[in-house]
């Protein structure tokens, strides 16, 4: 009587591959909530990146300003 062999991995469907070489597919409610939240980013970014552009302009200004004024008092 011939004994048949036991798999080495625990996790195999049903046939015969392990679990973790098929691929998972996402929900599709999980799709659009990533979609929905990548969108609602790239809008803020777009909202923001003038303001941010703006700002470190006159921060780099008034940095420049004072190293001349530092230089001009040597």
């Amino acid at each position: 009587m011939a004994r048949e062999k036991r798999p080495l991995d625990k996790d195999t469907s049903s046939d015969g591959m392990p679990e973790e070489k098929h691929q998972r597919v996402p929900a599709l409610a999980s799709v659009i909530v990533e979609a929905v939240k990548m969108d609602s980013l790239q809008k803020l970014g777009s909202t923001l990146e003038p303001l941010l552009r703006r700002v470190s302009r006159e921060t780099g200004r008034r940095r420049i300003e004072r190293v001349l004024v530092m230089l001009t008092v040597m």
